[in-house]
């Protein structure tokens, strides 16, 4: 049995012997000194490729130098500094991922967010550096690569909340313009008074502000609604200029035409007092010719 043992399951062994053999494993760990690359101690990972190293060196018929544990101490160092990072990358995008809505969106306050930033960083680089080994210069240069990326990580994620936070508040932010600006100018109603185009803008405003998720972005799209408003005021100032100017005209082409009617009227009145006049000097003739025709027939 001894002799096979590799090939036997644990289960298929005496239980009091397995007890006895985990204690004296346990008894034997307990009583090693800790192992160490330079100054910093060898965690299980490190030690284990370590050792996977050396023997696969040894192996090699390749190798045609000696056995130098001073390099592979080197390759550790940074075997086990490059498993930390992406371990810790993997770690910091699984959290940031947390804060999406149930609509898998990123749209919060940048304030919040540099808060949940800051904390799985600092949560990372905790474990960070209890995995990492080497010399101050090498740990520190560990550091820098690991900030690296995670920056570029946090940039994604910092381009993303912009964009939902911009799609967001311009939804917002159209209601509110088709709700209180808009149906002005559709019935070309839009701010006859001072008083009322100010009170529009208002109740734009608040409505954004009471609904909006305040941000940059948000600022940023107020500010092109607010060109567009003044746009629409400057419209319809010029439209209320024009609007007058014809009106004036067509006062004016009124005021022509009224007086060309009562020209017209005054002419017709000279021509039918001028036919009246004709016709009394034909009447007059007629009855003169008649009482000069009745006076001879007297005669």
């Amino acid at each position: 049995m001894l002799q096979h043992m590799e090939e036997a399951k644990t289960n298929e062994l005496d239980e009091e012997f397995v007890e006895e053999v985990v204690n004296a494993v346990e008894s034997i760990y307990s009583q090693l000194p800790l192992k160490y690359i330079g100054s910093s101690t060898m965690q299980g990972i490190s030690f284990v490729k370590f050792l996977e190293n050396v023997i696969e060196r040894m192996n090699s018929s390749e190798t045609l130098t000696l056995l130098s544990i001073t390099s592979e101490y080197e390759s550790i160092i940074q075997f086990v500094a490059q498993e930390a990072i992406k371990e810790s990358i993997d770690r910091y995008e699984k959290s940031m991922s947390t804060l999406r809505n149930e609509e898998e969106k990123l749209q919060m306050h940048w304030k919040e967010f540099d808060k949940m930033h800051l904390k799985y960083k600092s949560e990372i680089n905790k474990l960070f550096f209890e995995k990492i080994i080497g010399s101050p210069a090498q740990l520190s240069n560990f550091v820098k690569q690991l900030n690296g990326e995670i920056s570029k990580s946090e940039k994604r994620f910092i381009e993303e909340n912009s964009k939902e936070l911009t799609t967001f508040n311009k939804k917002i932010a159209k209601k509110s313009w088709a709700r209180h600006i808009k149906i002005k100018l559709d019935k070309n109603d839009l701010f006859r008074y001072k008083e009322e185009s100010q009170e529009a803008w208002k109740l734009f405003e608040s409505y954004c502000n009471e609904l909006m998720i305040k941000s940059p972005e948000a600022d940023e799209i107020i500010a092109l609604f607010k060109n567009r408003y003044m746009a629409a005021v400057d419209y319809n100032k010029q439209l209320g200029k024009i609007n007058a100017e014809l009106t004036k005209t067509i006062q004016e082409e009124e005021d022509k035409k009224s007086q060309l009617i009562i020209c017209m009227n005054e002419e017709r009145l000279r021509s039918k007092i001028e036919t009246l006049k004709k016709e009394r000097e034909e009447y007059e003739r007629n009855a003169n010719n008649k009482i000069l025709e009745l006076q001879a027939n007297i005669e």
